[in-house]
Protein backbone atom coordinates (compact mmCIF):
# COMPACT_ATOMS: atom_id res chain seq x y z
CA UNK A 1 0.00 0.00 0.00
CA UNK A 2 1.26 3.50 -0.82
CA UNK A 3 2.50 5.70 2.01
CA UNK A 4 0.30 8.69 2.86
CA UNK A 5 1.83 12.07 2.13
CA UNK A 6 -0.48 14.25 4.23
CA UNK A 7 -2.93 14.42 7.10
CA UNK A 8 -5.52 11.63 7.14
CA UNK A 9 -8.33 13.84 8.49
CA UNK A 10 -9.14 17.49 7.69
CA UNK A 11 -9.60 18.34 11.38
CA UNK A 12 -6.03 17.16 12.08
CA UNK A 13 -4.69 19.67 9.56
CA UNK A 14 -6.81 22.48 11.02
CA UNK A 15 -5.70 21.64 14.56
CA UNK A 16 -2.05 21.62 13.44
CA UNK A 17 -2.47 25.20 12.17
CA UNK A 18 -4.20 26.14 15.45
CA UNK A 19 -1.32 24.63 17.42
CA UNK A 20 1.19 26.64 15.40
CA UNK A 21 -0.74 29.85 16.14
CA UNK A 22 -1.33 29.10 19.83
CA UNK A 23 1.34 31.56 20.94
CA UNK A 24 0.48 34.28 18.41
CA UNK A 25 -0.51 37.58 20.02
CA UNK A 26 -1.19 41.20 19.11
CA UNK A 27 -1.22 44.38 21.20
CA UNK A 28 -4.53 45.96 22.12
CA UNK A 29 -5.53 49.39 20.86
CA UNK A 30 -3.98 51.13 23.89
CA UNK A 31 -0.71 49.27 23.24
CA UNK A 32 -0.39 48.16 26.85
CA UNK A 33 -1.53 44.52 26.76
CA UNK A 34 -1.81 41.64 24.35
CA UNK A 35 -5.14 40.42 23.06
CA UNK A 36 -6.16 36.82 23.60
CA UNK A 37 -8.58 36.27 20.72
CA UNK A 38 -11.29 33.63 20.77
CA UNK A 39 -10.18 30.81 18.47
CA UNK A 40 -12.64 28.95 16.25
CA UNK A 41 -11.65 25.89 14.20
CA UNK A 42 -13.91 24.24 11.62
CA UNK A 43 -15.55 24.58 8.23
CA UNK A 44 -15.81 27.77 6.18
CA UNK A 45 -17.58 30.50 8.17
CA UNK A 46 -16.96 29.07 11.65
CA UNK A 47 -17.27 31.81 14.29
CA UNK A 48 -18.51 34.20 11.62
CA UNK A 49 -21.32 35.71 13.68
CA UNK A 50 -19.20 36.34 16.78
CA UNK A 51 -18.48 39.98 17.67
CA UNK A 52 -14.84 40.86 17.08
CA UNK A 53 -14.77 43.11 20.17
CA UNK A 54 -13.22 43.30 22.69
CA UNK A 55 -10.58 40.54 22.45
CA UNK A 56 -10.70 39.74 18.76
CA UNK A 57 -11.34 36.46 17.01
CA UNK A 58 -9.05 34.07 15.16
CA UNK A 59 -10.78 31.69 12.75
CA UNK A 60 -9.03 28.67 11.27
CA UNK A 61 -11.30 27.17 8.65
CA UNK A 62 -11.36 24.69 5.82
CA UNK A 63 -12.20 26.18 2.45
CA UNK A 64 -12.53 22.77 0.77
CA UNK A 65 -10.49 20.02 -0.85
CA UNK A 66 -9.22 19.58 -4.40
CA UNK A 67 -7.28 16.80 -6.14
CA UNK A 68 -3.55 17.35 -5.65
CA UNK A 69 -2.80 16.94 -9.35
CA UNK A 70 -5.56 19.34 -10.37
CA UNK A 71 -7.51 16.77 -12.37
CA UNK A 72 -10.52 14.76 -11.16
CA UNK A 73 -9.67 11.67 -9.12
CA UNK A 74 -10.85 8.14 -9.61
CA UNK A 75 -12.34 7.14 -6.27
CA UNK A 76 -11.01 3.57 -6.36
CA UNK A 77 -11.12 1.18 -3.43
CA UNK A 78 -7.37 0.66 -3.15
CA UNK A 79 -4.35 2.90 -2.94
CA UNK A 80 -4.10 6.46 -1.72
CA UNK A 81 -6.13 9.42 -2.86
CA UNK A 82 -4.08 12.60 -2.52
CA UNK A 83 -5.89 15.89 -2.02
CA UNK A 84 -5.04 19.46 -1.08
CA UNK A 85 -7.18 21.26 1.48
CA UNK A 86 -7.47 25.03 1.57
CA UNK A 87 -7.10 26.57 5.03
CA UNK A 88 -8.02 30.18 5.75
CA UNK A 89 -6.77 31.94 8.87
CA UNK A 90 -8.78 35.08 9.63
CA UNK A 91 -8.04 37.58 12.40
CA UNK A 92 -10.55 40.30 13.27
CA UNK A 93 -10.32 42.85 16.07
CA UNK A 94 -12.31 45.88 17.09
CA UNK A 95 -11.22 48.99 15.21
CA UNK A 96 -13.67 51.84 14.98
CA UNK A 97 -13.25 54.33 12.16
CA UNK A 98 -16.44 56.29 12.80
CA UNK A 99 -17.69 57.78 16.09
CA UNK A 100 -21.27 57.27 17.27
CA UNK A 101 -21.97 60.76 15.96
CA UNK A 102 -20.82 59.73 12.46
CA UNK A 103 -17.49 61.55 12.47
CA UNK A 104 -14.64 59.78 10.67
CA UNK A 105 -11.73 59.08 13.03
CA UNK A 106 -8.48 60.26 11.48
CA UNK A 107 -6.23 60.76 14.49
CA UNK A 108 -2.69 59.42 14.38
CA UNK A 109 -3.11 56.95 17.28
CA UNK A 110 -6.00 55.08 15.64
CA UNK A 111 -4.30 55.05 12.26
CA UNK A 112 -1.10 53.77 13.91
CA UNK A 113 -3.10 50.95 15.53
CA UNK A 114 -4.38 49.89 12.12
CA UNK A 115 -0.73 49.58 11.06
CA UNK A 116 -0.13 47.37 14.13
CA UNK A 117 -3.05 45.15 13.09
CA UNK A 118 -1.73 44.84 9.55
CA UNK A 119 1.86 44.25 10.75
CA UNK A 120 0.51 41.35 12.82
CA UNK A 121 -0.36 39.59 9.55
CA UNK A 122 3.36 39.37 8.79
CA UNK A 123 4.01 38.18 12.35
CA UNK A 124 1.38 35.44 11.93
CA UNK A 125 3.04 34.26 8.70
CA UNK A 126 6.38 34.19 10.53
CA UNK A 127 4.78 32.27 13.42
CA UNK A 128 3.51 29.64 10.96
CA UNK A 129 6.89 29.49 9.20
CA UNK A 130 8.69 28.90 12.50
CA UNK A 131 6.11 26.52 14.01
CA UNK A 132 7.63 24.10 16.53
CA UNK A 133 5.51 21.26 15.07
CA UNK A 134 7.86 20.00 12.34
CA UNK A 135 5.13 18.07 10.51
CA UNK A 136 2.95 21.17 10.25
CA UNK A 137 5.87 23.44 9.41
CA UNK A 138 6.93 21.24 6.47
CA UNK A 139 3.43 20.54 5.14
CA UNK A 140 1.94 24.07 5.19
CA UNK A 141 2.08 25.96 1.90
CA UNK A 142 1.53 29.71 1.78
CA UNK A 143 -0.97 30.80 -0.89
CA UNK A 144 -1.51 34.47 -0.08
CA UNK A 145 -2.63 37.05 2.44
CA UNK A 146 -4.79 40.15 2.30
CA UNK A 147 -5.91 42.85 4.71
CA UNK A 148 -9.62 42.94 5.54
CA UNK A 149 -10.96 46.41 4.97
CA UNK A 150 -12.22 48.09 8.10
CA UNK A 151 -16.01 48.07 8.06
CA UNK A 152 -16.48 50.67 10.80
CA UNK A 153 -16.12 48.16 13.61
CA UNK A 154 -13.60 45.42 12.80
CA UNK A 155 -10.29 45.30 11.00
CA UNK A 156 -7.97 42.41 10.33
CA UNK A 157 -6.51 40.09 7.72
CA UNK A 158 -6.72 36.70 6.06
CA UNK A 159 -3.97 34.22 5.30
CA UNK A 160 -4.67 31.39 2.84
CA UNK A 161 -2.72 28.15 3.16
CA UNK A 162 -2.78 24.69 1.62
CA UNK A 163 -2.17 21.39 3.40
CA UNK A 164 -1.94 17.86 1.98
CA UNK A 165 -4.59 15.24 2.78
CA UNK A 166 -4.22 11.52 2.11
CA UNK A 167 -7.01 8.96 2.09
CA UNK A 168 -5.26 5.59 2.17
CA UNK A 169 -7.53 3.17 3.99
CA UNK A 170 -8.87 0.22 1.99
CA UNK A 171 -12.61 0.09 1.54
CA UNK A 172 -14.50 -2.74 3.17
CA UNK A 173 -16.47 -4.97 0.84
CA UNK A 174 -20.19 -4.88 1.51
CA UNK A 175 -22.04 -8.17 1.12
CA UNK A 176 -25.43 -7.56 -0.44
CA UNK A 177 -28.32 -9.60 0.97
CA UNK A 178 -29.68 -12.20 -1.46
Amino acid sequence: MAQPSGYSQPIDALMAVATCLADFSILNEAGNATLEPQIFVGDDGVGGVIDCCPKGILRIESTGELPTQGTPLVLGKHGCIEMTMGVRVTFLVCFQTITKQGTVITDADNLAYNRVIQASRWEAIETLRCCSDATARHSLKFVGSVPINTDGKCSGWQIDLQVPLSMCTNCQEVIQPS
